[in-house]
């Protein structure tokens, strides 16, 4: 009998600790993800953010006093969070195709991307007391802690309006199809790229940089041909469209880093002052989507 119950306790202590071995990892994995979304309190005086609503735990709330909440929140992100996971995730995997459906070379880096995760949520965010709620859709990298977050996607009226804003330019077709998924997306802390609202206070931004660092050395590429598209974590590194000399203008991506102290460093097909261009925006969005652990182990 006395052995009978050893092996009971033996046996509880075992489930016991497989238990708690898997809750220690699922906080791990989720960790940099929760320090994000935790909002300012006594405990933690660095948040990012005034207030946080998980939306999956809110659902109750329903559809027309979130909304109130957080004007910016698409009914089908609140119609997706009711479902289980795994369908979330299928369900945005499909999206995304359909989204980007005249662009076969992304087909597959979707497919991948998707495989990888396994977690996608709902977070409703207020910077500071006065403003307004903003809705974010965050996708969680199985196994690494990283996740990405996207705003809600552009209309058609806004991606046209972006169009006559840069209307000397030629925004790539790609570009500005993904807008209509996330308009603003980006890897954990990186600011990421600018959605359609913030893209032309970025080009001021960006010119600014490079108006600094043009006067310690100048560039074979003018300033005014670079339209940036996405900056990193660090506020001197950017990703950009170049403009190239040519009567029929055909954007390239492009990256630039520098700042105020030091000149940049540009990598630009057939103007290369450093290696590692990208012909285009999906050349570059490829390889964001596979960085999943930028801010921890890679």
């Amino acid at each position: 009998m006395l052995g009978l119950e050893s092996e009971h306790i033996r046996s509880f202590y075992a489930i016991f600790s497989k238990c708690f071995f898997q809750i220690c990892w699922m906080v791990a994995m989720y960790r940099r993800l929760l320090d994000y979304y935790t909002p300012y309190s006594a405990n933690h005086p660095a948040a990012y953010f005034h207030a946080v609503i998980h939306l999956e735990t809110h659902l109750k709330m329903g559809w027309e006093k979130l909304v109130q909440i957080c004007p910016t929140l698409p009914q089908g992100w609140f119609e997706l969070i009711s479902l289980a996971v795994a369908d979330r995730i299928e369900l945005m995997r499909e999206h995304w195709l359909l989204k980007m459906s005249a662009h076969p070379k992304i087909q597959e880096a979707t497919t991948d991307f998707f495989l990888s995760l396994d977690y996608l949520g709902v977070f409703l965010t207020q910077l500071t007391y006065d403003d307004p709620f903003e809705a974010e859709l965050v996708y969680q990298v199985s196994g690494t802690g990283c996740f990405f977050r996207g705003k809600p996607g552009a209309t058609p009226e806004g991606v046209a309006s972006l169009q006559k804003e840069f209307a000397e330019y030629l925004l790539p077709v790609e570009y500005t199809s993904f807008l209509q998924i996330h308009d603003g997306f980006a890897n954990e802390m990186d600011v990421g790229i600018f959605g359609s609202r913030d893209m032309s206070l970025a080009g001021l931004e960006f010119q600014e940089v490079l108006e600094k660092a043009c006067k310690k050395t100048p560039y074979a590429i003018h300033p005014k041909s670079l339209v940036p598209f996405y900056q990193s974590s660090n506020e001197a590194y950017f990703q950009c469209f170049w403009n190239g000399w040519q009567p029929d203008p055909k954007l390239e991506s492009m990256h630039h880093t520098g700042n105020s102290d030091t000149a940049g460093v540009f990598s630009v097909m057939g103007n290369r002052v450093e290696t590692m261009p990208y012909h285009t925006f999906l050349d570059w969005m490829i390889l964001y989507l596979q960085k999943k652990d930028m801010y921890g182990t890679s």
